[in-house]
């Protein structure tokens, strides 16, 4: 939360990396769109009445089709080795990107099962328009525009 409110006023860009920058000047975009009351795709979030969570935090991370999927947000890849779990010799630790960009340190069985069609959510059928892992293009760090209000903040 400090990086975002100090983002908001900094007329710099961080001095290191950020995980995920796509994804949060992808939505960062979306959100100023939706400011100019601008049409924007949105998070399917799931069906409550009709989402069944898995039972345990194990169970939360899946196969689904012939890839992996966190249950009632989106189909994931993996974007690093497992981690041993230190605690459950059945469980790892695993960095797993989200198909919208999101980044999560996600810990599951060492041998995954399917994600239910219960489980699942509408999120993991019709959330982007795009591929899966793909993020609309954006403009590069150099092009950002900062606006009247932007500078107004530092």
């Amino acid at each position: 939360m400090a990086g975002a409110i100090l983002g908001a006023i900094s007329n710099e860009p961080p001095r290191g990396a950020v995980l995920d920058e796509e994804y949060v000047v992808f939505e960062a975009s979306r959100m100023n769109r939706i400011n100019r009351k601008e049409d924007v795709e949105t998070f399917v979030y799931p069906d409550l009445f009709a989402w069944h969570p898995p039972k345990t935090q194990l169970d939360a991370v899946g196969r689904i089709d012939a890839g992996l999927a966190l249950a009632g947000l989106a189909k994931a890849r993996e974007i690093g080795p497992p981690l041993e779990s230190r605690k459950k010799e059945d469980a790892v630790w695993q960095w797993l990107r989200l198909e919208f960009g999101q980044s999560c340190l996600c810990k599951a069985t060492r041998n995954t099962k399917c994600v239910s069609r219960r489980e699942r959510a509408s999120s993991l059928h019709n959330r982007h328009k795009g591929g899966i892992f793909n993020l609309p293009s954006h403009p590069q760090r150099s092009e950002l525009k900062v606006s009247p209000e932007q500078r107004n903040l530092s």
